[in-house]
């Protein structure tokens, strides 16, 4: 078993470099011993300083070779470590000391990996581990059996009271001759030798990541709201020890600033939204029936020979968008025969729309729009009675009485008689 995963608290070692490997641009070093984690099984590697002869170096990757998952007491460890400084010669001595925290968290997280997985089980046998992630503070676990939102919150409370029990979590090694006499709760994917992992009498499973050694240091135990993901698996996020401590931490610091603001408790906070979004909603509603009453009476006053033609200006990109349409609605109505060719600008743009009123002739305003675009360097499009696009750093009088005025010389013919070959 390797220092790693005989002894995950340790956090110094002094060992002799055994070999110095380049490959492309990375340089990786084997050492006598090493209490560094490679990557496997869903858990990151860790990360350390390796301090020798030549200087100090950063380790920032960590792998095995093939086949080297399971390594007899007292051999030389097989982990290659990736470093990023100065490299070592072989033979020289080198002093690990590994990144404390990054390596508790990993301990933390795969062992409240394990408990869930196994109260999942305990829920449904049909709710199997199929695929975890340890690599973040949201680290997840991809389930088979489609659980419901409350077998979820019933596998959750149940790794909750396995943590609160504060279980021995016990490493061992065996034969894979002699894994039938263990009720594992998944087949092991090693031969030969295999590493287990017991907490207490809840939990067996092979595995050869580092745990802490009693399961109340995995709490608190959160998980957000699951989701579906591909193949039918339904994945449950959850942060554990640390990480789930940082996001209690930060959303009760959050919640007090916010509620501050309201001169409230946070448990206040709930009513205090709901009245916001009411009063956000009345607000947006007034907005739309001013905006109609303004719009009416805008395509009134634009009224003129061939339809509407009318300009605005709005404060924000969605503000222009909806004057717009209101407009194109208000304007229709006003004049359903004529050709309705309407401008709003925002702060950024300005919004172009032509179109037909429902009772117009048939006229295919795509190349009279398509000409006003090349002209003002803006895009757009839509099918023949309707386009729509928008314009950079245009004025509306530009818009409306140069570049679009312009070319809709031949479509005013049309509208009025003036010729009759008219697109269809």
């Amino acid at each position: 078993m390797r220092r790693d995963q005989r002894d995950p608290y340790a956090t110094t070692l002094r060992a002799t470099v055994t070999g110095v490997e380049r490959d492309r641009d990375a340089v990786w070093v084997t050492l006598s011993d090493s209490l560094v984690y490679p990557t496997s099984g869903g858990q990151p590697h860790d990360r350390a300083t390796m301090t020798h002869p030549g200087g100090r170096a950063e380790v920032v990757d960590a792998v095995l070779p093939a086949g080297a998952e399971a390594t007899p007491d007292g051999a030389p460890s097989p982990v290659r470590h990736r470093i990023d400084g100065p490299p070592p010669r072989e033979g020289d001595p080198v002093d690990l000391a590994l990144d404390v925290e990054r390596r508790r968290r990993h301990m933390e997280r795969h062992s409240a990996q394990h408990l869930l997985s196994q109260a999942l089980l305990r829920q449904d046998p049909a709710f199997t581990t199929e695929a975890v992630s340890l690599a973040s503070a949201d680290a997840t676990i991809d389930v088979a059996g489609g659980p419901d939102d409350a077998q979820l919150r019933a596998a959750l409370d149940l790794a909750r009271s396995y943590a609160r029990a504060n279980l021995e979590v016990t490493p061992f090694e065996v034969d894979d001759a002699d894994l039938a006499a263990y009720p594992l709760r998944r087949t092991p994917k090693v031969r030969g030798t295999v590493r287990l992992v017991r907490m207490g009498d809840v939990e067996l499973a092979a595995c050869g990541g580092t745990h802490v050694a009693r399961t109340a240091e995995v709490l608190p135990l959160l998980a957000r709201p699951a989701q579906r993901v591909k193949g039918g698996l339904v994945r449950l996020t959850f942060r554990a020890g640390r990480d789930a401590t940082d996001l209690a931490q930060a959303t009760l610091d959050d919640a007090h600033a916010l509620a501050r603001t309201f001169s409230a408790a946070p448990a206040d906070l709930p009513d205090r939204v709901a009245g916001l979004r009411a009063e956000a909603k009345a607000a947006a509603d007034a907005a739309d029936a001013a905006r109609r009453d303004w719009a009416a009476a805008a395509a009134h006053a634009g009224t003129d020979r061939l339809g509407v033609r009318r300009d605005a200006s709005a404060s924000s990109e969605a503000d222009a968008k909806a004057h717009l349409e209101a407009l194109r609605t208000a304007a229709a109505a006003t004049a359903p025969a004529g050709l309705l060719r309407l401008a709003v600008a925002s702060p950024e743009r300005v919004h172009l729309l032509l179109t037909r009123g429902p009772d117009a002739p048939e006229v295919d305003l795509r190349p009279a729009f398509e000409a006003a675009m090349a002209q003002l360097g803006g895009r757009g499009g839509g099918p023949p009675h309707r386009v729509q696009g928008a314009a950079p750093a245009a004025t509306l009088d530009t818009a409306l009485d140069t570049a679009l005025t312009t070319a809709l010389d031949t479509v005013d013919a049309v509208l009025n008689g003036d010729r009759d070959d008219a697109p269809g």
